[in-house]
């Protein structure tokens, strides 16, 4: 992969978290240590476009849910989309339940529950 040099300005304690992992051997260098930083938000963002892609956007209550499941200090913005995730999977399979039971003729439903 092809690098490029650059100057950024980093808060202080961003900068000694990177130092310090460089002087644990958690990182071969403060460069490295900011590169995998960047590919891990990357990734995040692509499993939210994701995710965004199959469900819609994701409505407060998604959110809501995710943040009550995880607490307010969740373990990261990558576990909050994954919990929302989990909030669309659930809310299909209640769709999924309640159409079965509308074909079976138990009672009625409303159709589906994505978001619009």
């Amino acid at each position: 992969m092809a690098t490029e040099r650059i100057t950024v300005t980093v808060p202080e304690e961003a900068l000694a978290v990177a130092r310090a992992a460089v002087n644990a051997g958690r990182a071969k260098s403060v460069s490295a240590y900011i590169s995998e930083a960047t590919a891990e938000r990357a990734r995040r963002e692509q499993r939210t476009q994701a995710i965004v892609d199959r469900w819609g956007p994701f409505p407060p209550e998604a959110f809501a849910w995710a943040t009550d499941v995880l607490g307010s200090e969740g373990d990261s913005d990558s576990e909050a989309v994954h919990r929302a995730d989990e909030w669309f999977e659930r809310r299909e399979a209640e769709r999924l339940a309640m159409q079965a039971r509308t074909t079976s003729g138990e009672e009625g439903g409303d159709g589906p529950m994505r978001a619009s």
